[in-house]
């Protein structure tokens, strides 16, 4: 639960060529605001049986 609260992006695998990473450019495919959302319902959905629904 902890670690899915405290998230950042550098938690989460990079995409992009390897010409890209290999010149430190770090992205990932859906914003930060919207992972952490995903996790906050996942997380807390899973304490209930219909929580999510």
């Amino acid at each position: 639960m902890a670690a899915g609260l405290t998230l950042t992006s550098d938690d989460l695998r990079a995409y992009g060529t390897p010409r890209a990473k290999a010149a430190g450019w770090h992205a990932n495919y859906y914003p930060i605001e919207m992972i952490r959302a995903l996790v906050g319902v996942w997380l807390f959905g899973g304490l209930r049986m219909d929580e999510i629904r």
